[in-house]
C-alpha cells in the first residue's frame, strides 16, 4: 500500500508540473502569413494557437519597431484584413493573451513576424526623369527617386517605333545613361516594387504615365549680322514639331523666334535676324530648338532640347 501511495504522489507532482509550465518556456505553435493585400489594405491569416494548461483569450497584431498595436480580436479569429496606406511596408508581430489555468493569470505572448505590403507607391512625374542630355555624344541620363519603403525600381524607355530600347531593373537608380538617335523621339516610364522578405515573392506597383523626349540635330553657321544666323534642323522620326528660341545665354534668356512644323520635307533652313526686338549683334548667340513629339494620335513636349551656338561678326 505504501508503494502504490507514493506512485499516486509522484504521478500527480508531475501532473502539476506540466499544468504549471512558465510562459517563458512556452514553445508558440502556429503560422503567420500575409494572405494578400492591395492598395489600403493587408489581410494576415495565422493557424489556431493550442496550450496545454493555457487557455487562449485572443489575439494582437502590433508593429515591430514602433510596437504599435494596430488590431485585437477574438481567440476564434484566424484572419483579419487591416487598414494601411498605399506604399506601406515592414514586419508586423503576431501575438496573443493566454491564461494560465493553473495560477489565472494572463500573459501578452508573441507567436511569429510577418513582413507584409501594401500595392507599391505610384512613381509620380516629379520623382523621376532625365537629369542629364549631350547631344555631341549622343547620350541622356535617367533618375528615379525611390522611396524608402521599396526595393527597387523599373525604367522602361521606347523609341518612335515602338521598339523597347532599354529596361533596368535597380535597387537604386540616381544615374542610368542610355545611347539614343538624335532625330529620333522616345517615350519613357518607370515603377516601384517591393522583394517580400517573409515569402520572397516580388510585388510591382504601377506604371508611371509616360515622359517623352527627343534630341534634335541641329547647326548654326557662323555669319554676319545682315544675313543672321543660318538654322538647318532635319526631319526627325515622330518628331511633329520644332519651337526655336534664341539668346546670348547658353543657359537662360532664350526668346521664341521661330515654330516649324515638320511636314514631308528631309531637312528645314532659315535665317534669324533679331534676338526677340532687338536685332543681332557681334558676338556668340545660342540657338534653342524644342521638339515636340507624337505618339499614336498625341502630340507631347519633350523633356530635353538642343543648344548650338553661332558667332555673328561685324
Amino acid at each position: 500500500m505504501g508503494k502504490n501511495l507514493k506512485k499516486v504522489i509522484f504521478s500527480v507532482l508531475l501532473l502539476a508540473a506540466v499544468i504549471i509550465v512558465s510562459p517563458k518556456d512556452a514553445k508558440a505553435a502556429g503560422k503567420v502569413w500575409m494572405a494578400g493585400f492591395n492598395d489600403n489594405s493587408i489581410t494576415i491569416q495565422w493557424t489556431p494557437q493550442s496550450l496545454n494548461g493555457y487557455r487562449v483569450d485572443g489575439y494582437y497584431l502590433e508593429k515591430i519597431g514602433t510596437q504599435e498595436m494596430i488590431w485585437q480580436g477574438s481567440a476564434d479569429t484566424t484572419q483579419v484584413t487591416v487598414q494601411a496606406t498605399k506604399g506601406y511596408s515592414g514586419y508586423i508581430r503576431l501575438g496573443y493573451r493566454l491564461t494560465s489555468l493553473a495560477t489565472g493569470k494572463t500573459y501578452n505572448w508573441s507567436v511569429d513576424s510577418v513582413y507584409v505590403n501594401t500595392t507599391p507607391a505610384d512613381v509620380v512625374k516629379n520623382n523621376f526623369g532625365i537629369t542629364a542630355a549631350y547631344a555631341n555624344i549622343k547620350k541622356v541620363a535617367f533618375a528615379v527617386n525611390k522611396p524608402e519603403t521599396a526595393t527597387g525600381v523599373q525604367l522602361e524607355v521606347y523609341n518612335a517605333k515602338n521598339k523597347r530600347v532599354l529596361s533596368k531593373t535597380s535597387t537604386s537608380m540616381g544615374y542610368e545613361s542610355m545611347n539614343v538617335s538624335k532625330d529620333m523621339a522616345y517615350k519613357y516610364r518607370a515603377r516601384y516594387y517591393y522583394t517580400n522578405r517573409s515569402n520572397n515573392q516580388t510585388y510591382y506597383g504601377r506604371w508611371s504615365n509616360y515622359r517623352y523626349f527627343a534630341m534634335p540635330s541641329i547647326s548654326g553657321k557662323t555669319t554676319n549680322k545682315k544675313k543672321g544666323i543660318k538654322v538647318v534642323l532635319k526631319k526627325g522620326t515622330g518628331i511633329k514639331q520644332y519651337t526655336v528660341s534664341v539668346s546670348k545665354n547658353s543657359k537662360s534668356g532664350f526668346k521664341k523666334v521661330k515654330t516649324v512644323k515638320v511636314s514631308k520635307k528631309k531637312s528645314y533652313s532659315f535665317q534669324i535676324t533679331k534676338n526677340g526686338k532687338k536685332k543681332l549683334k557681334k558676338g556668340t548667340y545660342y540657338v534653342q530648338v524644342a521638339p515636340k513629339v507624337k505618339f499614336g494620335n498625341k502630340t507631347y513636349s519633350s523633356d530635353v532640347s538642343t543648344v548650338a551656338s553661332a558667332y555673328v561678326y561685324k
